[in-house]
């Protein structure tokens, strides 16, 4: 699969995480990954030892190389404020989830990005998997989506370490890192949400401490008020699991990752497939899309305001926790 199209030269901003190793796994057989940024001097040395450039800051990167694309994977904190320098010199940005962590920086992102004809795209893989694209083309056939439920668990045995362990760098504990990926799925197949509750939880006095939920609930209603659903997530969970359930007036529709079914009223089974490829295959899509379409306004701008909307539920489902839990939480939404 070519992954670098019209040999763009990329940059990986945040070189020294798990993500970004995956990131330059993608691209190990290219010419595409040109050069690398991190501020922590050990992971310099290591992306120099695999044969990239590397420089201490954005700024020094953009004053040094000519630069396409820039893959982003640092801490949310930091996210909008990287994205925009990069936009800002003309340079596509590929970040890892969240788009932003405010509905504010959503929106100085996305209008920097429209002024300079510069896409922000989200690595959020979800909508590019078979059986969502199947899901997507079947809806029809379920009649009025009228309700779902959205059920994500993790199966992380201790608790979260690292810089999502403190809310100053992670702005927000499950629900922005994971249900992010949820909201974003529910979107892109059922189009945009109204937030009407939110509940969390937590685990450990540690994370209870720094306002980092390890478990949340999210209600949503349609614009038109005829689709209620819940988004359920957590990290403590025995096993790792996913599963979407679509009701339907003609029909259900249930994928249990990597698995869509579909369902007649009476319980029979319609029809089911399975995901065919790895998800390491649907990044590598995904990416190939989004460089494929950085110069395609029609592509990438309603692809920039799904994410926005994403943040914009995430901010007020934070929102209605600081005003039941007051004044005290209201800082941390």
């Amino acid at each position: 699969m070519n992954l670098n199209p019209k040999n763009i030269h990329m940059a990986v901003i945040g070189a020294g995480g798990h993500q970004a190793s995956e990131f330059f796994s993608l691209y190990a057989q290219s010419s595409a990954v040109v050069s690398a940024v991190d501020t922590d001097e050990t992971a310099r040395q290591r992306t120099l030892q695999l044969g990239y450039r590397a420089f201490a800051s954005t700024e020094e990167l953009l004053d040094e190389e000519k630069v396409d694309a820039a893959y982003i994977a640092v801490p949310h904190q930091f996210h909008a404020e990287i994205a925009a320098a990069l936009v800002k010199r003309g340079v596509t940005v590929l970040e890892e989830k969240p788009f932003a962590v405010t509905t504010m920086e959503a929106d100085a992102l996305l209008d920097i990005a429209t002024r300079k004809n510069t896409p922000v795209f989200t690595m959020a893989q979800r909508p590019f998997r078979h059986t969502s694209l199947q899901l997507l083309a079947s809806l029809g056939s379920l009649g009025d989506i009228y309700s779902y439920t959205y059920d994500y668990s993790l199966s992380l045995p201790a608790r979260t370490t690292g810089w999502r362990s403190r809310w100053s760098t992670a702005r927000g504990g499950v629900m922005l890192d994971m249900a992010y990926h949820q909201l974003d799925l529910v979107t892109f197949l059922l189009g945009q949400q109204s937030v009407e509750a939110a509940q969390i939880s937590y685990c450990y006095g540690e994370t209870r401490a720094e306002r980092l939920e390890d478990t949340s609930t999210i209600l949503t209603r349609s614009p038109n008020g005829l689709c209620t659903g819940r988004i359920t997530t957590n990290r403590h969970a025995h096993a790792k699991s996913e599963q979407l359930t679509l009701y339907g007036t003609r029909g259900v529709a249930v994928v249990d990752t990597p698995k869509l079914r579909l369902f007649d009223r009476d319980g029979s089974i319609r029809w089911f497939v399975e995901e065919p490829n790895g998800f390491q295959v649907t990044t590598r899509v995904m990416c190939q899309e989004y460089l494929a379409n950085r110069r395609n306004p029609a592509y990438w701008l309603p692809h920039m305001q799904r994410h926005r909307h994403v943040v914009e539920c995430l901010d007020r489902a934070y929102a209605l926790l600081a005003e039941d839990r007051g004044l005290e939480e209201a800082q941390y939404a």
